[in-house]
């Protein structure tokens, strides 16, 4: 997985996933790692297939920390 800071004041996540299509996939966020870990839809996000089984997500940028997990759904 890969992080990239945009000039558009977004973010893009990047990830792999041989097989897979766009709406198996939901990005979410949480603000700390801390026990017991509430993670968040990213309701912002736009997924996208770059080739197949390469995604990227564009998320729009914080003014916090934040942490970023691609989690497959069903």
């Amino acid at each position: 997985m890969g992080l990239v800071l945009l000039r558009t004041g977004h973010v893009q996540l990047t990830f792999e996933a041989p097989g897979g299509a766009v709406l198996n996939f939901q990005v979410e966020s949480t603000d700390s790692l801390a026990s017991p870990i509430k993670w968040s839809a990213e309701p912002m996000s736009a997924i996208m297939m770059t080739e197949p089984g390469k995604f990227a997500a564009r998320l729009p940028l914080e003014n916090s920390v934040r942490f970023y997990r691609v989690r497959s759904t069903p």
